[in-house]
């Protein structure tokens, strides 16, 4: 999220769900919101981790110290969830129903998540039975022999969880190599996004100059979006006024100025590559008409 006002911005990068920094991302979004005339000094970067973790330090590029007093990093777990119970809910009016209500599911959701439920207790108690039986706790010598069982056996899973994490994401990259593939084959016609990361892809689209891009890429959830090219002067950017909008906007109701788009689950990868290719599918059959349209006009004069 991306709040401005005159005299300062803050950039919110929300990683409840725990998805990875992408290459150089906080520096991206620096860079973007310096670009829309604001001093470095104004701007602020609030990271909504899931449980305290920290940014990846490549995530800040060269920012990481110039922005230690301008950055607080803020966890769903330890202080989100409190703050929605402590200074959200009892300041919403009694009228606002509906607003109550679904700040109430969602605290409800955050804490099943983080397994805070008064249910969990017990889960919680058993869970602890089943660990001393399982390590026989009760057979070691004092406290600190079942600090350093269970240290160890904490280390040996913390590994197998980096593993499961790093085969994890490698297979991503391959599904996400194989629809470059795939798109390049289906699609020789247009230009090709070169991605920034490997969790990315997309192609360009032109006419009268205009380039529209069409993508796939991966920020907590999946995305199909498209967007006017960044490199033109904003008042040419408004995605609503482009050929293309009449085309896809019912594959894609999620809508800003500047782009439209559809988010998908972080696993359902068949929807949104579907969704992508009917978009650029749509996408080809409006240049057509475009096309014809000219042809027909030039004809006529």
């Amino acid at each position: 999220m991306w709040v401005r006002d005159k005299d300062y911005a803050i950039i919110f990068e929300n990683k409840v769900y725990n998805a990875r920094d992408r290459e150089h991302q906080l520096s991206k979004y620096i860079n973007r919101t310096k670009q829309c005339n604001y001093r470095e000094e104004q701007i602020f970067v609030v990271y909504l981790s899931s449980d305290g973790k920290e940014p990846d330090n490549q995530s800040w590029g060269n920012y990481k110290k110039d922005f230690v007093s301008r950055y607080v990093n803020l966890s769903f777990h330890d202080d989100i969830i409190d703050w929605l119970k402590k200074q959200i809910i009892p300041k919403i009016r009694g009228t606002d129903f509906y607003l109550n209500s679904a700040v109430l599911q969602y605290i409800d959701y955050l804490e099943g998540i983080y397994h805070k439920r008064t249910i969990y207790k017990e889960m919680n108690m058993e869970i602890k039975k089943v660990i001393e039986e399982r390590l026989k706790l009760d057979k070691c010598l004092d406290n600190s022999e079942r600090v350093r069982l269970l240290q160890s056996k904490i280390e040996d899973i913390d590994e197998i969880r980096q593993q499961m994490e790093e085969m994890q994401n490698e297979y991503r990259n391959k599904i996400f190599a194989s629809w470059r593939e795939e798109v390049a084959n289906r699609f020789p016609q247009y230009r090709h996004t070169s991605p920034e990361d490997e969790t990315h892809v997309g192609v360009i689209m032109e006419i009268e100059g205009i380039e529209i891009w069409a993508y796939i890429y991966e920020n907590n959830q999946l995305y199909c979006q498209v967007e006017v090219a960044w490199d033109l002067p904003k008042r040419k950017r408004n995605i609503k006024k482009s050929w293309v909008y009449r085309g896809v906007k019912d594959l894609l109701p999620q809508e800003q100025a500047e782009a439209i788009w559809e988010y998908f689950d972080y696993n359902d990868f068949e929807g949104v590559f579907n969704c992508f290719l009917q978009v650029v599918e749509r996408c080809q059959q409006e240049i057509e008409r475009e096309n014809r349209e000219r042809i027909e006009l030039e004809k006529e004069e």
